[in-house]
Order: C-alpha cells, then structure tokens, then sequence
C-alpha cells in the first residue's frame, strides 16, 4: 500500500512540473567556449564531453527524477580515435574493454559488438584509416584488431614477434602505413596496414620511451617521448629532423608527454599528463597555445577543457580533437577552427 501511495504522490509531483514547464519553458542559448579567450582569435572551441553512453540519450524529465542506469561508464579511457563520420573509438584499460559510438544512432557498443566483442587483456591504442576502418591494439599480448565502421572485426594482426609493447598507435592515411611505438623497445615500427614489416626507427640518442606517435601531411613522424618530455620528428625515410619542447613547468614547456596528434595544418598537439594540459606547437616547435590545467569533475563542474591526467590524443580528418581525460573518466571533444569549419559555422566570434 505504501508503494502505491509514493508512485501516486511522484506521478503527481511529475505532473505538476511538466504542466510548470510547459507554461513558463524558456530557451537560453547555449554558452560557447573557446581558445584563446577574447579578444584574441578564436582558434579551438570546446565541443562535447562522454563519461559513457548515456551521454549519447536524451535526457528526459522522469529520468532527471528516479535516475538511469547506464550500462556502460568509463572507468580509466587512455586512447581514442574518431573516423570524421560521427563514430570514435575508446580503449578502457580499467574496463579492460574497448567501445565503439556511434553518435549517429546514439549508441555505444564493444569493440566487435555485443555478440562477438573481442577479447583484450591490456588495451592500448586506437587509430583510424581513410576508409574508416579502426585499428586497436592490446598491448599485453602485442595485438592488433582490425574492425570496419560496422563494428565487425575483419582481422588481427599479432605483432609479438616484432614489438615488447604497444602504446597509441596512428595510421598515416596518405601512405596507408601503420605506425606502431614500441615504448619498452625504444623504437617505431612502420608496417603495412596489413601487417607486413617496413621498416624501424631505433631511437638510440633520440628518444627514451616513445609512447605515441602521429603524423604531419608529408609522411614526418612524430613522435612522444614520455620520458624525455619532447617530441621528436623523423623524416618519412626515418632521418632525424628535430626536436620539440623542454622539460620544465613553464608556458610551453613539457613534463610527461603521453599522447601527440596533428591536425590538417600539421599543429602539434601534446598532452601531458603531469601538467594536465594540451600544448599545441606549429612544426618549428614554437608553442602556439596552451588548453587546460588541472580540473576534477568530482568538484561537481564540468570543467571544459580541464583535465585530470590526460593520455591519449588524436584528431579526424575534419579537425576534431578527440582527448582521452583518463582520470576524469570521460573523453573530451573538441574542434580546431579550419576554414571549412568557419564557413560552416559563420558565428563564431571575430577578432575584436
């Protein structure tokens, strides 16, 4: 009897404000944010933010009140990669368990669907192809999967006989090589998008523990160096070109590298996860803009562009920044603002 009387005093109580909200509903625009602040040009602005997929449901009223389980939260994302179609990728090294969305059905499945998800021990990175097709790496059995845009996996390459580890991966598109950092060996591998063996980069004197690896439109490697705080660059040939930031805790400079990408104008982004930051370099190695700092959404705010121990870090062939907020639990989305992305979103904020 008590149970019936409380349902009947919620559904009232729903009734009430929905028939409150109906009289007095107003819009408010939704705040932009953007880097850097005005009056300076806007060059990033802030997009989205997934703790998991019930971020991708529209959140009703009734569920505001009695609550919504979700069946799938992050517990430690540490890489991700978006295909530019409105699907990306996340490896949970807590979870042990790797997550497709797919923000065009709203919804969010494992790696190889609910009924033949794959197997991982130890996730690793994530990165995508042209064709959109994704590449996820197991670090401890030094595997990686091939899964198409549908979910489905079509291969998996074992690499154990080549590498010790295997950190965040990336694809260079135009080439359609596979970029594989060996941190425990202390090397690069550049494969075949099949797996075939091309060639290595040793990084005797170059590098210490190179973590993660990126590309810029010619086919130059970069590469994080966590242990040394730079990024270092190899030509497409693997010779030595330069290399980028210092150890320090000043504007620019690095102190734990855990992820490196590069946008369609070959910018630099490092995160680093002692700072909490994304440092954004121009390939000379000048420090173009700093994002973020230290920000736990356990303070109950949200924190746009605040991070707790950022690792991986990538972006799409439209410019979107995809960052892995691995302590934070959740991956943070942002936007470089190209010149297709302006002509496509006039509103944004002109220099003053």
């Amino acid at each position: 009897m008590k149970v019936i009387i409380s349902r009947l005093l919620l559904l009232m109580v729903v009734t009430v404000v929905l028939a409150s909200c109906a009289a007095t509903k107003v819009v408010q625009p939704e705040r932009r944010f953007f880097w850097p602040q005005e009056p300076e040009q806007p060059r990033v602005e802030w997009i989205a933010a997934y703790t998991g997929d019930l971020d991708l449901k529209e959140k009703g009223l009734m569920s505001a009140i009695v609550g919504d389980d979700s069946s799938l939260q992050f517990g430690r994302p540490i890489s991700v990669a978006g295909d530019g179609e409105g699907r990306f990728v996340v490896s949970d090294q807590e979870l042990g368990q790797v997550f497709m969305f797919n923000l065009k059905k709203n919804e969010a499945q494992p790696l190889g669907g609910n009924t033949g998800a794959a197997s991982f021990t130890q996730p690793s990175g994530v990165a995508v192809d042209s064709e959109g097709v994704f590449y996820v790496a197991d670090n401890s059995t030094r595997k990686v999967f091939v899964v198409n845009s549908e979910n489905s996996i079509l291969r998996v390459m074992d690499l154990s006989a080549h590498v010790k580890s295997i950190g965040s991966l990336a694809v260079d598109r135009s080439r359609a090589r596979l970029l594989i950092p060996d941190g425990q060996g202390s090397k690069v591998l550049v494969l075949s998008l099949t797996g075939q063996l091309i060639s290595t980069l040793n990084g005797k004197g170059y590098f210490s523990l190179p973590n993660a690896v990126a590309v810029e439109s010619d086919g130059t490697i970069v590469i994080a160096d966590t242990f040394n705080a730079t990024i270092v660059r190899f030509s497409v040939d693997g010779k030595f070109l330069s290399a980028i930031g210092k150890r320090g805790d000043s504007v620019g400079n690095l102190a734990l590298v855990t992820g490196v990408a590069v946008d369609s104008e070959d910018h630099i982004y490092a995160t680093d996860g002692r700072l909490n930051s994304v440092t954004i370099f121009d390939k000379e190695g000048n420090t173009l803009m700093v994002i973020g700092g230290s920000h736990s959404v356990r303070s109950g705010n949200i924190g746009r562009g605040g991070f707790l121990v950022p690792q991986g870090i990538s972006v799409d062939k439209n410019d979107r920044i995809y960052i892995a907020d691995s302590m934070n639990r959740r991956v943070q989305v942002l936007q470089y603002l190209n010149d297709r992305y302006l002509r496509e979103h006039p509103n944004v904020p002109a220099k003053q």
